[in-house]
């Protein structure tokens, strides 16, 4: 490998007189340019009792077996499957997908309850503006309302398992019934 000058004499001098670096701080030069290989290449790794010019590549580390709760856990490129909650989470395979009609019956009952809440969210609006409410409701309809959309948005998440998004379909419609009789209640 040529060092810093290629027109460097034999005494370690550049053509302009100074002395060309060499030691623990001396970068090897990428051929053709004037300009040093990266440091993190691996290029220019010096070990003493090599002949000059010779380098040696960074050491290679195997994958290790990783333990999680005292049980091994086969070797994946995956950070997700070697994390420490990976054993609650299921993450399905590109195989296990959710059937196409469990996803348009889940986008029409989410449809659904979208509907009928925006209708009671302008009602309860409305009657809120013009002064009419009771004291209670503000908070009770928010929280009620906050409630069915997580239901409806973990019920989207969970679409790839088989009850989960069901029951959390039928919770947030549990709470728009609920949202119903409030707002029906406070005006």
């Amino acid at each position: 490998m040529a060092t810093e000058s290629s027109t460097a004499s034999a005494a370690g001098t550049t053509a302009g007189g100074k002395a060309s670096p060499s030691g623990k701080y001396a970068r090897s030069v990428v051929p053709g340019t004037r300009y040093p290989e990266p440091s993190g290449s691996g290029a220019g790794l010096r070990t003493p009792g090599l002949a000059p010019g010779v380098t040696l590549a960074p050491p290679t580390v195997p994958p290790q077996a990783v333990a999680v709760d005292d049980a091994p856990v086969e070797f994946t490129d995956s950070w997700l499957a070697t994390h420490t909650i990976a054993p609650a989470i299921r993450v399905p395979r590109p195989d296990q997908g959710p059937r196409l009609r469990h996803i348009a019956a889940a986008c029409g009952w989410a449809a659904l309850l979208g509907v009928i809440g925006l209708a009671i969210a302008i009602r309860g609006f409305v009657g809120v503006q013009v002064g009419d409410s009771a004291s209670w409701y503000e908070p009770a309809i928010l929280t009620t309302g906050a409630l069915g959309i997580g239901a409806t948005v973990t019920a989207f998440l969970t679409v790839s398992r088989r009850r989960v998004p069901w029951i959390l379909l039928g919770l947030a419609s549990a709470a728009l019934v609920v949202g119903m009789i409030l707002t029906i209640g406070a005006f």
